[in-house]
């Protein structure tokens, strides 16, 4: 399977599998593992499970397994909606210059709920990457996807999980700062506040039309 290099935007998506639930989901919506399994696998184990829903390339092209384990093209999967898929596309093609293309599929899967996907496009709106730069959109995205430092662990958490959920949560937050603050001295007061409340609207609207 093809990896990725995608520092902090990795490690944010890890974090994911501990929270205990946020925004609207997808059938498997940043890898969330089912409701039986949430909390009996480590974190390795999780980012492992993430990765095996991704695309990866094969002689006949990108392809993704399904929940049967079958093989289907990458973009197939990505069109029928499939939110990992997408995920994927959006960093094929990001790997292959085409930065308008992983705009397409990121948003897709932004669209989703997808947090790292947001925290992705918003960066890209940030350094007008495959759009034109746009520090309100680029707030936007980045502010929606910051929200997941704000949710609880799983109740089903053991408590050495529990820790480490905490423990990624303080690292999430620094990462987020690091990513926010540099971008709101670039803004006025009046543009942070419309991308908040830009925010506010699309997150209402489950991300759709943001």
């Amino acid at each position: 399977m093809c990896k990725f290099k995608l520092g902090y935007f990795m490690f944010f998506a890890s974090l994911i599998p501990f929270i205990s639930g946020c925004g609207k989901q997808s059938d498997a919506q940043d890898a969330y593992p089912p409701q039986a399994e949430r909390g009996t696998k480590t974190l390795k184990e999780l980012q492992d499970a993430n990765e095996e829903l991704w695309c990866f390339h094969t002689e006949h092209g990108w392809m993704q397994r399904d929940a049967t384990g079958r093989k289907r093209y990458c973009k197939k999967a990505a069109e029928m909606g499939d939110v990992n898929a997408q995920f994927s596309l959006g960093l094929i093609s990001g790997n292959e210059s085409d930065k308008s293309e992983s705009v397409k599929w990121f948003r897709m899967a932004a669209e989703q709920g997808h947090r790292t996907s947001q925290l992705i496009l918003g960066t890209m709106y940030r350094d007008g990457s495959g759009v034109p730069k746009d520090l309100i959109s680029a707030y936007m995205w980045i502010s929606m996807a910051r929200d997941l430092v704000e949710v609880t662990p799983n109740k089903e958490l053991s408590e050495a999980e529990k820790k480490k959920f905490f423990e990624n949560k303080i690292v999430l937050k620094a990462q987020f700062a690091e990513i926010i603050i540099p971008l709101e001295k670039q803004m006025t007061a009046d543009q942070i506040a419309e991308a908040q409340k830009l925010a506010k609207f699309c997150t209402a609207r489950n991300f759709k039309w943001c």
